[in-house]
């Protein structure tokens, strides 16, 4: 039996928004069970957990409620960084945010940047991606950073636009980095 199920794009990328966004919640409401809730308003307010039992693992997560234009090259997202000091391993990072078309159709580019270096892209130029003035177009990805040495780690989220000018309203919709000692 085949099963056909037709979705615009659009609707498409929204259920995947929706759906990670659920797995990021599962995932943070198991972590955190019988723990403080993880929760900062900007880098300089970063508050982390510790897994409990003596466990090194910890969390740190950054929301950004500023409205911020994104600029045509490569530049830190406002409010976006993340210092940790890992006992080394694995550090899972994932981000969300809504982003705001200011002509027909804007393009969005992000990236993962591990201690200075850019390690994991998410590129948006598929036209049918395109969001009309006023609409949202909600993005979230997640990357698992394998292998870290133990010691101090900075981790930021990096963006950029194509042609159109694109917006973050964080006001409205706040972008959120998150970064999990596995």
């Amino acid at each position: 039996m085949v099963i056909q199920i037709n979705l615009s794009n659009k609707t498409f990328y929204l259920l995947v928004g929706i759906l990670v966004a659920l797995c990021v919640a599962v995932i943070v409401i198991a972590y955190n069970s019988g723990n403080p809730q993880v929760h900062g308003h900007s880098a300089d307010e970063i508050e982390g957990i510790g897994g409990g039992g003596g466990s090194s693992s910890q969390a740190l997560q950054v929301v950004g409620t500023t409205d911020v234009s994104l600029p045509t090259d490569w530049a830190d997202a406002d409010d976006m960084v993340i210092d940790m000091t890992t006992s080394g391993g694995d550090v899972l990072l994932m981000f969300s945010a809504s982003f705001y078309a200011s002509g027909d159709h804007g393009d969005v580019s992000l990236r993962f940047v591990v201690d200075g270096e850019p390690k994991h892209y998410i590129v948006d130029k598929n036209p049918d991606l395109k969001t009309d003035a006023g609409e949202i177009m909600p993005i979230s990805f997640q990357w698992l950073v394998k292998g870290l040495d133990a010691g101090s780690h900075t981790f930021k989220v990096q963006w950029r636009r194509g042609w159109r000018s694109v917006q973050q309203k964080g006001t409205t919709y706040p972008r959120v980095f998150t970064a999990i000692e596995i």
